[in-house]
């Protein structure tokens, strides 16, 4: 197993230094980005695909612990949660997102290798059920998409969807004028739409590259997708701008 890809987040930096200082001393564990700034936390799951856990205070002021924990599993449902809090009356409410565990403070040596062994644990769990299913075929069941729309479904051809975006939970479909509710997760539609001329251009997007109208480059070495008949802008963020660059051309 490849070593845990770990941000932290707490409002008091004596706590996160001394959590930074605990887990270092795990060789499965690979410290990728820590803050006491939650917003800097959001922003960097936001342009990263690598993150396995992360570790964050319940009881932070501006976005509490909870809050963070909710807009990253928006973001990225995949990525674990382990809640770090000096009130256990918070438990109880920390498992409404993908919480593997939680940590009374103050955080002890001990206390983070029974959590680290959880995790290992649910990992090996992941990847072995991974292997066992068989490869995603593509086959005519890309060439339509079934999507709801004022409590009716409708079937719409993948060459007439533009994009697709996850928000809130939620996964949505357009076409040139109007707006469908689709089931299952963006990572299953990319999957579905493989080699149809779909790419995922960031977390929340996926884009049908033949209705690309123009291609704007921001100052943050990333594009802004412009889709025919439409006005909105769709984000390439950094961590997708490679495999964008490569699939078009670039």
């Amino acid at each position: 197993m490849n070593k845990l890809k770990v941000i932290l987040i707490d409002d008091e930096q004596l706590i996160l230094d001394n959590l930074t200082y605990i887990l270092n001393q795990f060789e499965n564990i690979d410290i990728i980005y820590k803050s006491t700034d939650p917003m800097r936390v959001l922003n960097y799951v936001e342009d990263n695909t690598d993150v396995d856990v992360m570790f964050v205070d319940i009881s932070m002021p501006i976005l509490s612990g909870l809050e963070v924990a909710g807009r990253v599993f928006n973001i990225d449902p995949n990525i674990k949660i382990v809640f770090v809090t000096a009130y256990d009356k918070y438990v109880m409410n920390s498992f409404s997102v993908n919480t593997v565990d939680y940590i009374l403070k103050p955080v002890t040596h001990a206390r983070v290798a029974r959590t680290l062994a959880k995790l290992e644990k649910l990992v090996r769990e992941e990847e072995k059920y991974r292997e066992s299913l068989p490869e995603l075929e593509i086959d005519a069941s890309i060439a339509k998409l079934t999507g709801m729309k004022d409590k009716k479904y409708y079937v719409i051809d993948a060459d007439d969807a533009y994009y697709i975006m996850a928000l809130d939970r939620e996964v949505f479909l357009y076409t040139k004028e109007e707006e469908f509710k689709l089931k299952n997760n963006l990572n299953y539609w990319e999957g579905k739409l493989k080699g149809a001329g779909w790419i995922r251009c960031h977390r929340s997007f996926l884009i049908n590259t033949n209705h690309i109208k123009s291609i704007a480059p921001m100052f943050n070495s990333t594009f802004n997708i412009t889709l025919m008949d439409r006005q909105e802008e769709i984000p390439v963020s950094r961590s997708y701008i490679n495999k964008f660059k490569k699939a078009l051309n670039m």
